[in-house]
């Protein structure tokens, strides 16, 4: 299947800390790809990068062929690739349809069709709907993670990229999320690559998984080889834990 988004030799460094040293991966159309790893192993970086906030000192990120390194934030979004930072970083004083709609501002010539994304971003996560004229900073932690995932919905992409959306959630959100994640996929046919620390449970909605360990992949391939890997089981699952990918 062809990448819809692939990373090449991709080194980015803050100052003399270089983060990510030689990155490569792949992202196929239509499917959800997962990153996991230790702290400060480069994940929210490569996610960065990507999005066009980060600029790599060598490497190519390409979007279904073409080379967008070094492209701004603003041009990604455009190309369709839109991220949901972590920390989720909504804006607490301004309205949740205010926040949406801030997400959708790459479109705002489209007065029509964002007025039909806000409808399909509050079909789809109902409880902000109920809340539209509620400041964002009144939210609780899942309900602020389904804005900012609503808020780059708003963008119209083909390519999600999600940085931590578990943070700071109950493991019966978690699921939750990763429920609308999967759905996202599945039925709208959203590619996304996704970065997090609940591994045990993003691989369970992941296709293919890579672990980065010091700005570096040290594994890849199917979630289900991944997931079955004994390190990866000892670090990240526990040893006693045996998982596989999305099955059908």
């Amino acid at each position: 299947m062809n990448a819809a988004l692939a990373v090449e030799d991709l080194h980015v460094s803050y100052g003399s800390a270089r983060v990510c040293q030689g990155v490569d991966l792949s992202v196929p159309e239509k499917e959800i790809v997962l990153v996991i790893g230790a702290n400060g192993a480069g994940k929210t970086t490569i996610l960065r990068t990507i999005a066009g906030l980060k600029r790599p000192s060598q490497g190519h990120v390409t979007l279904r062929g073409q080379d967008i390194t070094g492209w701004s934030g603003h041009q990604v979004v455009r190309a369709g690739v839109a991220l949901v930072p972590e920390g989720r970083l909504v804006f607490p004083d301004q309205t949740v349809e205010e926040n949406l709609r801030l997400g959708g501002y790459v479109h705002r010539s489209d007065r029509a069709g964002t007025r039909r994304q806000l409808d399909e971003v509050f079909e789809l996560f109902s409880a902000l709907r109920a809340r539209r004229r509620q400041p964002a900073g009144t939210l609780s932690g899942g309900e602020a993670q389904m804005l900012a995932v609503g808020r780059a919905l708003m963008a119209r992409p083909t390519i999600l990229l999600l940085d931590e959306p578990s943070l700071g959630l109950s493991p019966l959100m978690v699921q939750q999320i990763f429920a609308y994640v999967r759905r996202l996929n599945s039925e709208l046919g959203l590619t996304v690559l996704l970065v997090e620390q609940a591994a045990a449970a993003a691989m369970k909605i992941a296709h293919h998984a890579f672990v980065l360990d010091a700005g570096r992949v040290v594994l890849g391939g199917t979630a289900e080889e991944v997931a079955r890997n004994p390190k990866v089981q000892e670090v990240y699952f526990g040893a006693a834990e045996h998982l596989a990918g999305p099955s059908g």
